[in-house]
């Protein structure tokens, strides 16, 4: 288990993340969701060691930041929201990246693990393509087959499948839930409620750098809790069917 016990983040001396306490659990995903600014990806930065904080991180309540760097990188693949590639390097170069935390490895050993990741994620066709020449969502689902590339036993994501197409949407929420299933702990930021309540085991609220629940989307995806973390009306079950958004006409 890792654990996030009372974290705090400022930035420019304003608390971007305000005493946040959660759980990740081995073979679970948890879908961090709330609106633009409400922490979730400074929360991300700090777990991974990117942004200073106050608190407590455990992994198996072990002190997590005092652990080796090439530990950690083995432990913990991490996707940020801003990832890009500007050299012209072909996919199978920017996907091998995700084995730097195995070396030294065997050439063997690193050509099998990048042969399951092309093969999971669909992708051997580009395998040659240079990724200056693919398109945005392509681009995107080479950064997350990089960071499946990591084989860790912790995946953190910040908004992997924002510019993917319906159909790459849930083919690679598919492959996180299956990555889930295989042992892993899977965190991912989220902004479809509908994509959450399907995939997530357990997902948490934040707003203003609190976590206002957390529980499994029946629990937690209500309609009044909904209406206070994002300001809209919500009309309909979030857990049976993409919501219907109607705007908030008090705000």
């Amino acid at each position: 288990m890792f654990t996030v016990q009372g974290l705090s983040v400022s930035l420019d001396e304003k608390a971007v993340v305000d005493n946040v306490s959660l759980d990740l659990n081995a073979g679970e995903v948890l879908g961090l969701l709330g609106p633009n600014g409400a922490g979730k990806s400074s929360l991300l930065k700090s777990i991974v060691g990117l942004l200073p904080s106050s608190g407590r991180l455990t992994l198996d309540e072990q002190p997590w930041l005092a652990q080796p760097p090439a530990y950690r990188a083995r432990m913990m693949a991490y996707l940020s929201q801003s990832d890009t590639v500007t050299w012209p390097l072909t996919v199978e170069r920017v996907v091998g990246l995700g084995r730097i935390p195995h070396e030294p490895e065997s050439s063997m050993a690193r050509r099998s693990a990048l042969d399951r990741v092309f093969e999971e994620t669909e992708l051997s066709a580009l395998r040659s393509r240079s990724i200056a020449d693919l398109s945005g969502g392509e681009r995107a689902r080479v950064l997350i087959a990089r960071c499946f590339a990591v084989e860790a036993e912790y995946v953190l994501a910040d908004e992997p499948i924002a510019g993917l197409d319906p159909f790459h949407q849930l083919q690679f929420m598919e492959l996180f839930a299956a990555r889930a299933r295989a042992g892993a702990g899977v965190l991912l930021v989220l902004h479809d409620l509908s994509l959450a309540a399907r995939f997530c085991d357990r997902v948490v609220l934040m707003r203003d750098g609190q976590i206002l629940g957390q529980g499994t989307p029946a629990e937690t995806l209500l309609p009044a809790l909904l209406e206070d973390v994002y300001q809209v009306e919500f009309a309909g079950d979030v857990n049976a069917c993409p919501p219907s958004l109607i705007p908030d006409t008090r705000l």
